[in-house]
C-alpha cells in the first residue's frame, strides 16, 4: 500500500514521511513503536522531536520531517501562524491536539 492509498482508504488522516525510517509496516498497528537514534540526524533535530513528543505524546521518529500529507477536510481547520520553520512544530502540535490517526511510513 502507497501513501497516497493510507490516506485515501480513511486508515489515517494524517501522513508523516520520513527518509529516515526504512522499514515500512502497514497502518494496522498505528501504535507500533519505532525507534530511531539520535547519530543518525542532527542533535537539534534530535532535541526538537523529543520536545514534540513530550508535549504531543506522539511517537515520531522525525518531527521536523518536512514531509506531511493531510486530508484536506484537517488542514483547511487548522489555522497556520507560522511562516518558517515554526510551521513544523505547529502544525505537528495542532495536528494532535485534534486528536488526529497520525502514521509515519518511510521514503527513498
Amino acid at each position: 500500500m502507497d501513501e497516497k492509498e493510507i490516506v485515501l482508504t480513511g486508515l489515517v488522516s494524517t501522513l508523516f514521511l520520513d527518509v529516515n525510517i526504512h522499514d515500512i509496516s502497514p497502518p494496522g498497528n498505528l501504535l507500533a513503536c519505532r525507534t530511531l537514534l539520535c547519530v543518525s540526524a542532527s542533535s537539534s533535530r534530535c532535541i526538537l522531536t523529543v520536545l514534540s513528543k513530550m508535549f504531543t505524546n506522539l511517537n515520531l521518529t522525525d518531527m521536523e520531517t518536512c514531509y506531511k500529507v493531510f486530508r484536506t477536510e484537517i488542514i483547511k481547520s487548522i489555522t497556520i501562524e507560522q511562516n518558517g520553520f515554526g510551521i513544523e512544530p505547529e502544525l505537528t502540535a495542532k495536528v494532535a491536539k485534534k486528536h488526529c490517526r497520525i502514521y509515519e511510513v518511510g521514503i527513498s
